[in-house]
């Protein structure tokens, strides 16, 4: 497991819009998520991209999909090791080259939830997108989990082949713990000959029952949310505010 600044915890986070959608569809990755990104495109379709190679002097490429997505360890100050300036920057490089994005979705375990006084990640980006009442694109990521969820995790394997994701969304960290521990220990159950493309569906499926039991016996303080890589997307949600300052900000519903 790797760990973000904060307490949130990475152990993978993925996603590309499908292969029937514009041409040249890509999904960038951050470091440590190489592999995980090469078997989303591979089992997509897609094609894959380092977000180093585009933060430098190399030109996007030519493009006709309206959805950029972007894989990578994320805390308060970072995403897929960029700032907001420099995701920024990044967004507005592609969207030169391809006047049809419409959309960049941030896919890791932490992008939205702060702790304390905080500022999360999309808090600092949505402001730079900004000008003249409009946004430059839409942006998506893994939802907040309810009002009082500050602690997420995203699951998955990067075993090549492997299929399913697991998004966790917490109130507290001893919370988090519980809802991972269930998905350990569905993990561990899984028979050893199981063939990797279902395995880690396999243990999700278990891990769901686990916590519709637990939620039977009182409320619980975490959501989950998981599935094939293909249900993915339909978890992401629009930011459609942010803080700044003391203030709570639409984000404009009209791209330009």
């Amino acid at each position: 497991m790797t760990r973000p600044r904060r307490s949130s915890r990475l152990l993978s986070s993925l996603l590309i819009l499908g292969a029937a959608c514009g041409l040249n569809a890509h999904v960038l990755y951050g470091n440590e998520h190489q592999a995980k990104a090469t078997n989303l495109a591979t089992a997509l379709g897609e094609k894959v991209g380092a977000v180093a190679t585009y933060t430098g002097a190399t030109a996007a490429p030519a493009s006709t999909d309206t959805t950029l997505t972007i894989w990578g360890h994320g805390g308060p100050d970072s995403f897929a090791e960029m700032t907001a300036a420099q995701l920024n920057t990044l967004i507005r490089k592609w969207k030169t080259k391809n006047p049809s994005l419409t959309t960049v979705e941030l896919i890791t375990c932490d992008a939205r939830h702060l702790e304390g006084d905080t500022d999360s990640f999309t808090d600092k980006l949505m402001p730079l997108l900004i000008a003249n009442g409009k946004v430059l694109v839409n942006v998506k990521g893994l939802p907040r989990g309810g009002a009082k969820a500050t602690v997420s995790l995203l699951y998955a394997v990067d075993t090549a082949g492997s299929d399913g994701f697991y998004f966790i969304a917490a109130e507290t960290n001893a919370e988090e713990a519980k809802a991972r521990a269930i998905l350990s220990a569905a993990e561990a159950a899984v028979p050893p000959a199981t063939p990797v493309a279902t395995k880690f569906l396999t243990a999700i499926e278990a891990a769901k029952k686990e916590n519709d039991k637990a939620a039977m016996k009182g409320a619980l303080k975490y959501t989950v949310s998981g599935g094939p890589f293909s249900k993915l997307r339909d978890r992401l949600a629009v930011v459609t505010s942010y803080k700044e300052g003391d203030k709570i900000k639409a984000v404009p519903k009209t791209l330009g």
